[in-house]
C-alpha cells in the first residue's frame, strides 16, 4: 500500500530537520539530509494542490534553508516558515 505525501507529512519532515540540527553535528547530521530529501521529494509530488503564491514563498524559504552561508538560527527560521506555510 503506498501512501501519498501530505503538505502535513511535508511540514513534519522540516519539523524532523530543525530538531536534527540541533545535533552536534548541527546541519551536517545525515538525519537532517535525508528529512530534507523526503521533504523536497514529498514537495514535487504535491506542488499542484499548493497555491503558486504559497509554493513560490516555501520553495524560496526551503532555498534559502539549505545556504550554507547563512546562520544555523536563520536556516532553522526558513525552515519552520515553510513548514507553517505548509501546515496551514
Amino acid at each position: 500500500m503506498s501512501h501519498t505525501p501530505t503538505s502535513f507529512d511535508i511540514a513534519a519532515d522540516l519539523i524532523r530537520c530543525i530538531h536534527a540540527s540541533y545535533s552536534d553535528k548541527g546541519f551536517k547530521d545525515e538525519n537532517v539530509a535525508a528529512f530534507l530529501t523526503h521533504a523536497q521529494r514529498d514537495l514535487r509530488r504535491v506542488k499542484k494542490s499548493i497555491p503558486a503564491h504559497t509554493r513560490t514563498i516555501i520553495e524560496t524559504r526551503l532555498k534559502k534553508s539549505t545556504n550554507t552561508r547563512l546562520s544555523p538560527y536563520k536556516r532553522r527560521e526558513d525552515m519552520l516558515t515553510a513548514a507553517v506555510l505548509l501546515a496551514s
